[in-house]
């Protein structure tokens, strides 16, 4: 890291780490398309993307035009744009998950897992979330895609359509407003 250090008239030094953004965001491609290890880095999802049930990133991961699968877990944010979309299978992502453009979200939780964060989804892709785990968080579709949330687990938040969408919700335990 370059570090820069400007002295100031009162006597202070002020030190600056100057660094480029991307400095240590790691491909999706350096992995074959398959994360199944531990990742600390940002991970840019230049090839479709998945995180293996053995997989965690523990940060963000940002796809243009490829799509993300987690079977594992992700400890950040999930930002996806373009015709391809976005699957939790099965695995676990504290952060939320954004999808623009026409590809859409399905999310398949199990008994032990869960999503702790927000969903949107605009554009004509759908939301899917067969909710059989926790889900924390609220789920937002705006755009001509439809918004269905269903299973036996808990949702603790909100779903919202708000274009030309459908919205539908047979969640057995649904703490909050279903289908504003």
């Amino acid at each position: 890291m370059k570090v820069t250090t400007i002295s100031l008239l009162a006597g202070s030094v002020l030190t600056l780490g100057m660094t480029a953004a991307s400095a240590n965001d790691v491909y999706c491609s350096d992995y074959g398309g398959l994360i199944n290890e531990h990742v600390n880095d940002k991970v840019i999802a230049d090839v479709d993307c998945t995180i293996g049930m053995d997989g965690y990133v523990d940060n963000d991961i940002e796809a243009d035009g490829k799509s993300v699968t987690v079977f594992g877990t992700v400890n950040g944010n999930i930002k996806q744009w373009g015709r391809k979309g976005v699957a939790v299978d099965g695995g676990s992502v504290d952060g939320n998950i954004e999808e623009k453009d026409a590809g859409g979200v399905s999310i398949a939780l199990a008994e032990d897992d869960s999503i702790n964060g927000d969903v949107k989804e605009e554009g004509p892709g759908n939301v899917i979330a067969v909710i059989d785990g926790l889900f924390n968080g609220n789920i937002s579709e705006k755009g001509r895609g439809d918004l269905k949330t269903s299973g036996d687990g808990m949702f603790n938040g909100n779903t919202k359509e708000e274009n030309r969408g459908k919205c539908s919700n047979t969640i057995e335990y649904f703490d909050g407003n279903a289908c504003e």
